[in-house]
């Protein structure tokens, strides 16, 4: 029985059924996706700047290009022959592989910062990830990622050709048009190390962020509520490096340095002056613990929305590192297609499956989990949809309050003046 299914689909027009299914499947990425992921952006748009926002405003729209990038796999599917069709022109089929390439490694970049960037902050909840270092980052790597792909074509290394076992567009050593040349060979194990490492290997820190993620909340939710987030209440960022226990003993001390640097700060700004004592007791525990209890479950919801963004990520992206190891063993003691890759299935679609619909979908997926775990979201966008079905002023769309609370940002005091 086992084998029964690794040698499905068993005939071409099994084949033609199983591409049109999938077809069905990027229809339904290039029609729901793009839309959702250009609201999701939109919405996070109107968010105060933070990291968190920052990475979903990037994400929202790598995940448009891609699913809109999967609609050019639509004929080539729905055909039902696996004919290149618009893949037929060179131009078009190199410039699909080029910019899917960089997007589809972009978006486990992005997902590995979301996902790292939370873990960090819950670690260390006194201290700020730098903007300006993930901007770095998100500048110089997909740079980094087209030059690795523009300039072995502009060198005759490698070249476009459309596969029809993968049903894609796809980069091969040029030696395969060739006698073999090193300059080729050399280029070819670089390419493989670079797939490897921008496909596979984020897959391990991500899965082991997540893990001390979960773990993290667990154990949140088992401390009593005084002590679930410490409070820095310095204007000032701290630049030592403070446990959570020190922090804790600490806070007295950090009040009564905020109590005078507030009330100095107000005096200086030419704003009404504030009591201290009225301060003082906006700080007392007592009074702040309705507040505490509503940031620590805003920070928990937060904290379970990135691990269930990068489970999603995970569970479609996880076959990929998968078959990468499966490709690495048989380059090394066999010959493609190896004793792996022989059977139907896994010739004609471990490689579509993996490096082309598992990445769309996942795109798909990610507003979805943006409705379903951001309540402001959801009624901001029903509240377009409402507003878009012509029910005008009437609706109560122009009550929506709309306010996403950055995940690793540190909580502070607000004092309204009126």
């Amino acid at each position: 029985e086992y084998k029964s299914y690794l040698s499905y689909p068993r005939t071409m027009s099994e084949i033609s059924e199983l591409d049109q299914t999938l077809g069905i499947l990027y229809i339904s990425c290039i029609l729901i996706g793009c839309p959702f992921n250009i609201l999701s952006f939109i919405y996070f748009k109107q968010k105060r700047l933070c990291l968190a926002t920052s990475l979903y405003r990037i994400i929202s729209i790598n995940d448009c290009v891609i699913c809109f990038m999967g609609g050019i796999i639509i004929p080539t599917m729905v055909s039902g022959s696996r004919k290149a069709l618009i893949f037929g022109f060179h131009p078009v089929c190199s410039f699909w592989i080029h910019v899917f390439q960089v997007l589809t490694r972009l978006s486990i970049a992005l997902t590995a910062c979301l996902s790292i960037s939370r873990t960090y902050a819950l670690i260390y909840p006194l201290r700020h990830i730098r903007k300006s270092h993930v901007s770095v980052f998100l500048c110089v790597y997909p740079v980094s990622l087209i030059l690795s792909t523009v300039i072995p074509d502009l060198l005759g290394l490698q070249y476009t050709s459309f596969q029809e076992s993968a049903g894609i567009c796809w980069l091969l050593p040029r030696y395969e048009q060739g006698p073999p040349n090193l300059a080729v060979t050399v280029w070819d194990m670089v390419d493989n190390f670079i797939d490897c490492s921008t496909l596979a290997v984020p897959v391990i820190p991500i899965t082991f962020s997540c893990i001390i993620s979960i773990i993290k909340v667990h154990r949140m939710k088992r401390l009593p509520l005084s002590k679930q987030i410490p409070i820095p209440l310095t204007p000032q960022p701290l630049r030592k490096r403070l446990s959570l226990s020190q922090s804790l003993s600490s806070l007295d001390t950090l009040k009564t340095r905020t109590v005078r640097r507030l009330s100095a700060f107000l005096t200086a700004s030419s704003v009404a002056a504030v009591d201290s004592a009225e301060i003082q007791k906006v700080l007392q525990p007592e009074y702040n613990l309705t507040k505490i209890g509503r940031l620590a479950d805003r920070k928990r919801h937060a904290t379970i929305t990135i691990i269930i963004f990068t489970a999603v990520y995970f569970i479609f992206n996880f076959p990929l590192m998968i078959l990468y190891v499966l490709w690495f063993i048989t380059t090394i003691k066999y010959t493609y297609p190896g004793p792996y890759f022989t059977s139907t299935f896994m010739y004609y679609y471990s490689w579509h499956l993996t490096e082309a619909l598992g990445v769309a979908v996942n795109s798909l997926f990610n507003p979805c989990i943006y409705f379903c775990r951001i309540k402001d979201f959801r009624d901001w966008v029903m509240g377009e949809v409402h507003r878009k079905g012509g029910h005008g002023s009437n609706s109560n769309s122009n009550n929506v309050r709309v306010s996403f609370n950055c995940p690793s940002n540190r909580p502070g005091i607000v004092v309204n003046h009126k």
